[in-house]
């Protein structure tokens, strides 16, 4: 079992999880972006069909910053991957938009 700090609850520690929880506590120790902008597993709606993403980060503006889609270690990261992701990406729009950088 692991503590979802995100979710704030105990789940079963999965391969698929694993990396899961460890791509979090990289964005959020090593560059820094707050918990509150992070969201892990929310259901989305394509096309009449539910999917469910793995991870998202929001930028400030609560606008869609980054998906990630996580996979077990051992599991190729193929073209069908990329297509999951970018399907995703139809809902959300990542990178529709320009960042401000100070």
């Amino acid at each position: 079992m692991v503590f979802d700090a995100i979710r704030k609850k105990w789940l079963q520690l999965t391969p698929e999880e694993w990396v899961r929880q460890h791509v979090v506590n990289y964005f959020i120790t090593q560059q820094k972006y707050p918990a509150s902008l992070i969201s892990l597993e929310k259901e989305i709606e394509l096309n009449g069909v539910k999917k469910r993403y793995d991870v998202v980060v929001y930028t400030k503006e609560l606008k869609p910053f980054i998906i990630v889609e996580c996979k077990a270690p051992g599991v190729d990261l193929s073209q069908d991957v990329l297509e999951q992701a970018a399907r995703y990406n139809l809902i959300l729009n990542v990178g529709s938009f320009l960042l401000q950088t100070d």
